[in-house]
């Protein structure tokens, strides 16, 4: 264990009173997992005050929390020692406080905020993001899945906290829709560090893998992860897997987003509905050969969110019904060979489709439509087409069966899929994370043995109202400095106003400017109030397909 970690592990070994300690907000040492801590006056379980349960595992479960003397909302991970120590997994723990504290200054990774410790469990005191996880977001939400602009933006968010964590030597092995939460501002954050693993100290594994040849080394054996996100060689014959693991998994999330998965349905305890990935490698690649840009254009115009009393849907016969949401069973009958809202079409094009392994395109929708449209809907149909095409070229390229083939996060970035959306991979950071680098970058001594600078107030509320796209032009300036800026301040005290692109909505949906053409009376309006969801669970084995069941 790190040794910054020595005062909890001797509160363990003591079982003295509860002891609690806040992360200092100096950067830690990337060289390993070196938690820096400092001694807080003491803080009990007691002093938190349980508001609600977020989620139960097997290790642990996570509560809503406010604080009492603060006032303030956390999530509170609570570990039995009892548990850990039958498991033999105290270690564990450990590595998951000492992961969490390495990773507090990355914007798309949960913010550990206090650890507590008693004679009989540890806890984690976390940032609350409120917007809960991206399963509950599929279920609220999806077409049954997301919008490919949706998608794209939580996908980046995603891979640069993956390029944080492998540049720091850390594995994550358990990357999921459950452990991907959405802070207040719809910001995508990791969270649930306890199979996360660090190699060789915090080594940069993105740069070893470039300079061998875009290959990840493979160190780890344990089995673990979950089902459907674990890649091929994480199996229980101990093969050896490493940093490409996590890409596998990125690959079936951005699937799920795109796509929704199945929906299983269990009465018996909360949550009563998830969404499931593909169980194995060869239904997974049965999924992207069937799925088509036939599947979005059709889901999304036509299938209502799951907060609607009723949705409309195609069925195999390629007939428009409305259905109400309710109660629905388990489908026992086998899987069929297309997705479940492609038609079914006889003749010469339904047979060459299915030689081809793809459903038959949607002869009224995607094709007669558009050439009777105008231009511009022409063209943005041609655009969403191609951007689904990237998309599942890029879930294929995630997830091969052989980890070398998968490349590194450096060249994920690469990709097609992100590159013609993400010129700059700055402008994907918040605002906020912007403004506080360049005030660093201001703040850093220009030579050795320099003073640091210091800001005024009124430079630094000045800085504060500057856009995304004028925080990145300041960077980018070598003639910037604090004595610039505080002249460009008093000349100028409002800031220039360069307009911003709308960050991805949170509870709303931005379907128009993505596929337009949408039918009157198919969307909710994003400022209007959703209806409750009313849906009923019934119980039901898990053992069915991904494409039988979709809301």
């Amino acid at each position: 264990p790190a040794a910054s970690l020595a005062p909890l592990l001797l509160a363990a070994a003591c079982e003295r009173a509860p002891v609690a300690s806040s992360l200092i907000t100096t950067a830690p040492s990337a060289s390993g997992l070196c938690a820096a801590f400092r001694v807080e006056p003491r803080l009990r379980m007691e002093d938190f005050e349980i508001i609600r349960l977020i989620g139960c595992g097997e290790f642990g479960k996570v509560f809503q929390v406010c604080q009492r003397s603060t006032r303030q909302f956390y999530a509170m991970k609570r570990l039995s020692k009892e548990f850990y120590a039958q498991k033999r997994m105290t270690d564990k723990a450990i590595r998951e406080i000492s992961t969490l504290s390495l990773a507090r200054n990355n914007p798309f990774v949960v913010k550990l905020i206090y650890t507590i410790e008693n004679s009989r469990e540890w806890a984690m005191v976390m940032e609350y993001c409120p917007h809960g996880d991206l399963q509950q977001l599929l279920l609220a939400e999806g077409f049954p899945g997301l919008a490919l602009d949706r998608t794209l933006w939580i996908s980046a968010e995603v891979v640069l906290a993956l390029e944080y964590l492998h540049t720091n030597g850390i594995v994550f092995r358990d990357l999921k829709l459950e452990n991907v939460v959405l802070d207040k501002e719809g910001h995508a954050k990791l969270t649930d560090f306890g199979l996360a693993k660090q190699h060789q100290g915090g080594q940069d594994a993105i740069a070893e893998a470039e300079l061998a040849g875009g290959v990840y080394k493979s160190f780890a054996r344990t089995f673990c992860g979950s089902y459907g996100y674990a890649a091929p060689e994480v199996n229980p014959r101990r093969q050896v897997h490493g940093f490409a693991a996590d890409l596998y998994s990125l690959g079936v999330l951005i699937l799920m987003m795109l796509m929704g998965g199945e929906v299983y349905h269990d009465k018996r305890a909360p949550p009563y509905e998830r969404r499931l990935p593909p169980e194995t490698p060869s239904e997974l690649r049965d999924v992207t050969n069937i799925l088509s840009f036939d599947f979005y254009w059709a889901s999304h115009h036509l299938l209502q969110p799951a907060r609607a009393a009723h949705r409309v849907e195609v069925n195999l016969d390629g007939e428009f019904v409305v259905v109400p949401r309710g109660p629905r069973g388990v489908r026992r009958q086998p899987r069929p060979h297309r997705p479940p809202n492609s038609p079914r079409v006889r003749g010469a094009e339904g047979e060459a489709a299915a030689l081809a392994g793809r459903p038959p395109h949607f002869p009224t929708l995607a094709s007669t439509s558009c050439e009777a449209a105008a231009d511009p809907l022409r063209a943005a149909v041609q655009n969403a087409e191609h951007r689904w095409d990237l998309a599942l070229d890029l879930i294929r390229f995630l997830t091969h069966e052989l980890p070398e083939q998968r490349g590194t996060v450096a060249t994920v970035k690469r990709h097609a899929f992100f590159v013609e959306e993400i010129p700059d991979w700055r402008r994907v950071y918040p605002r906020r994370w912007l403004v506080d680098r360049v005030k660093d970058g201001l703040l850093a001594p220009r030579f050795p043995g320099a003073a640091r600078g210091v800001l005024s107030e009124g430079l630094s509320r000045w800085l504060d109202l500057l856009s995304s796209e004028e925080l990145l032009l300041l960077e980018d300036d070598p003639g910037v400095t604090v004595e610039v800026l505080e002249q460009r301040c008093a000349e100028s005290p409002i800031p220039p106003l360069v307009e911003e692109a709308p960050p991805p909505p949170v509870g709303g949906l931005a379907l128009e400017a993505d596929l337009p053409g949408r039918g009157p009376g198919l969307a909710e309006s994003p400022g209007a109030p959703s209806p409750p969801v009313t849906r009923a669970s019934s119980s039901g084995s898990p053992s069915h397909s991904w494409c039988m069941n979709y809301p």
